[in-house]
């Protein structure tokens, strides 16, 4: 059956014509609507729900709202009458329309109430340091030192940005004067981070956070044991295991560590990827926050990082350009000693959910 085309004391704007009478939506309750055929008036939105009454074809109906249940025809809305009871939709004559095309509200819904405006920003913040700490140009401890600020002493912030951890906080403050960055392990904060406390992000999302590119002996570091790493990766010899994992087999983080500590940086062979961050950080290595980077952003040697609920796991970048990554994977062996296949390998690059990045700066 199709929706007539009748409309009786509908009065709203925005009206539209067809033939000669006119529609026009109605945000107000209590409408009134001819039906086109004589039909059940239900207890609720149904045609499972009681009969009530029932109304003739052609009598006009005053609704106050719709409500979804069951479809009639292909119509899933039923319009409540003002004095109780519901109809199939399908059977209200309003131009083709719904109830709910209409404009009619909801049964049940309610308006919003207005919310405040939201308090305006403050551009600077201002706490008190826990010590006297260097400044640096960028967020993490390799970045060079562009002066110091005292025990005590009041220091403005405009933004932040994630970097090298100290202590178990990765946040850095960026002084509003413009003088560089100030660990936010060492602003009096009451146990909090600037994040924590509505400091904006430096840059939104395009925080950077790269580093100079290394050289000299931290070139020579890094070059050793990616080196180390692709050697074991392109010898059959040596495969994946997490119960023999000092050689010749290797599980992700006594690999990457094992790399590195061949390598001289002093790192914990045996680490696993829960402790590597606070481990590597004390041997050279600073801490990024990969969701302030991109992939362009990473460098050789970087070593990605993830450890949460759902995923733990770690491996080195090998080159860039295009990113290789060089990484003990799995066992594919029932256990055996060496490759079986796949276990230790170089290959593209891929997301794991990466959280951290360690990237050695000597």
């Amino acid at each position: 059956m199709n929706k007539g085309l009748t409309l009786i004391g509908v009065a709203a704007s925005a009206a539209m014509v067809v033939g000669s009478v006119i529609f026009a939506p109605s945000a107000q309750a209590d409408v009134l609507y001819p039906v086109s055929a004589t039909v059940n008036v239900r207890s609720d939105a149904g045609t499972g729900y009681a009969v009530i009454g029932s109304v003739a074809a052609g009598t006009t109906q005053h609704f106050d709202c719709y409500k979804s249940g069951s479809v009639v025809g292909n119509d899933p809305y039923w319009g409540h009458r003002t004095n109780g009871g519901y109809i199939a939709d399908y059977y209200i004559s309003a131009g083709g329309l719904s109830l709910k095309q209409h404009g009619l509200p909801q049964c049940g819904a309610t308006t919003p109430a207005p919310q405040p405006a939201p308090a305006p920003q403050p551009s600077s913040w201002t706490y008190s340091m826990l010590a006297s700490v260097n400044v640096r140009s960028g967020p993490g401890t390799g970045y060079g030192i562009v002066g110091s600020v005292g025990s005590g002493s009041q220091q403005s912030f405009n933004c932040y940005s994630s970097g090298a951890y100290v202590g178990s906080d990765p946040v850095w403050g960026h002084l509003s004067n413009g003088a560089g960055y100030v660990s936010d392990y060492y602003i009096s904060l009451g146990g909090k981070t600037l994040a924590q406390m509505g400091v904006p992000v430096c840059g939104g999302s395009s925080t950077t956070t790269t580093t100079p590119a290394p050289s000299g002996n931290v070139n020579s570091v890094i070059n050793s044991a990616v080196n180390w790493a692709v050697n074991i990766a392109n010898d059959d010899t040596h495969g994946y295991s997490q119960t023999n994992r000092q050689g010749p087999d290797y599980d992700c983080s006594s690999f990457v560590s094992n790399a590195y500590s061949q390598a001289g940086t002093g790192v914990n062979r045996a680490d696993s990827t829960y402790t590597m961050t606070d481990d590597y950080t004390k041997h050279g290595f600073i801490a990024l926050n990969f969701a302030n980077m991109s992939v362009s952003d990473l460098q050789k040697g970087d070593v990605l990082l993830v450890n949460n609920n759902t995923a733990q796991h770690t491996l080195m970048v090998a080159s860039t350009s295009p990113v290789m990554l060089v990484q003990a994977a799995h066992d594919s062996g029932n256990g055996k000693t060496g490759d079986q296949g796949g276990e230790i390998y170089v290959g593209s690059y891929w997301s794991d959910g990466w959280q951290t990045v360690l990237r050695y700066v000597g």
